[in-house]
């Protein structure tokens, strides 16, 4: 009967080694996953952050479009100012030309 006790106690002193070691094995397995959680979350952290600034480059991009393609309608009326007044100028030439010759030919007269 001492031989089955110890038997017994032999295979309960198994069973707890063999316990604390899965115990030890699910603890270490734990950690990992924990420190991987971890990881995750600073890697989530910083794509926001970099998705953050992407998005704001990308408002100041449309801005400076936005400040370019007035700019490009200024220069564009100023141009047809330009022509306009240019126009006007070789119009107001030929009528001095004009105004010189019919001078000239009054004073001949």
């Amino acid at each position: 009967e001492m031989d089955e006790i110890r038997s017994r106690l032999e295979s309960v002193g198994n069973t707890n080694l063999e316990v604390k070691e899965m115990t030890s094995k699910l603890e270490t397995r734990c950690i990992a996953v924990n420190q991987s959680e971890s990881n995750m979350e600073k890697m989530r952290s910083k794509l926001e952050t970099q998705a953050a600034a992407l998005e704001q480059s990308d408002i100041k991009m449309e801005e400076v479009r936005n400040k370019l393609e007035t700019q490009a309608a200024a220069l564009k009326q100023s141009e047809s100012n330009m022509e306009n007044m240019r126009s006007k100028l070789e119009s107001s030439e030929k009528t001095n030309l004009e105004v010189e010759n019919l001078r000239s030919e009054l004073e001949t007269q």
